[in-house]
């Protein structure tokens, strides 16, 4: 099957080359898309892939936190005298401060593990998913009815959605920028700008 197909021509570019027999594969298909000039070439083989586990984040969870409360119970355990053992000891003491703040946070505050998320990308409007679809189907009619017309308008719909999605970004990004309030904020913008995630870490006691 062709993997570039125009109005007036047809070749087979891309390939997937295996040593398997077709008792190990279950399915291989081209699939015209509106993404690139070349159709999109895919093979499923037998496998068994074990699930990956969901990707978790630890977070505090303070929907039943209350700050009088908090604050009396930490004038309370702190209230209690300390072991006369730890007093020239400072990480003695120190551990002893750890513990018992974080006793009281925890019981205030509890630590709760929560599934994250797909990625959200606020930038994709409405407006650059519709065009997407209109560029696929006219990808589509252009290599079903091999048609220059369908051709040209796949084309000009590509490079159309292509600005409009760099335009967007650039309004999105060049606007979180300009708000950001320090520099924290600014870097977490270029890192989403430049696909880099944030590192989710684990809440230490």
């Amino acid at each position: 099957c062709p993997t570039r197909i125009t109005s007036t021509t047809a070749s087979l570019l891309d390939v997937i080359l295996t040593y398997y027999g077709d008792d190990k594969i279950l399915d291989t298909e081209v699939i015209h898309l509106g993404i690139s000039d070349h159709s999109l070439v895919y093979l499923c083989r037998k496998l068994s892939i074990p699930k990956a586990p969901p990707k978790t984040v630890f977070t505090k969870h303070y929907q039943n936190y209350n700050v009088n409360q908090f604050n009396n119970d930490l004038s309370e355990v702190f209230s209690l005298p300390l072991d006369s053992a730890i007093l020239t000891d400072p990480n003695a003491l120190w551990n002893d401060f750890k513990n018992k703040f974080l006793s009281v946070a925890d019981k205030h505050a509890p630590i709760r593990q929560r599934r994250v998320k797909s990625k959200y990308k606020p930038w994709l409007t409405n407006e650059i998913k519709q065009m997407s679809y209109r560029r696929d189907y006219l990808k589509k009619q252009s290599i079903k009815l091999r048609s220059a017309y369908y051709d040209k308008a796949y084309k000009r719909c590509k490079n159309k959605l292509n600005n409009l999605i760099k335009e967007t970004k650039q309004e999105y990004f060049g606007d979180k920028l300009s708000n950001a309030k320090n520099s924290k904020e600014s870097w977490r913008t270029i890192n989403e700008l430049l696909n880099k995630s944030l590192k989710l870490q684990r809440l230490k006691n």
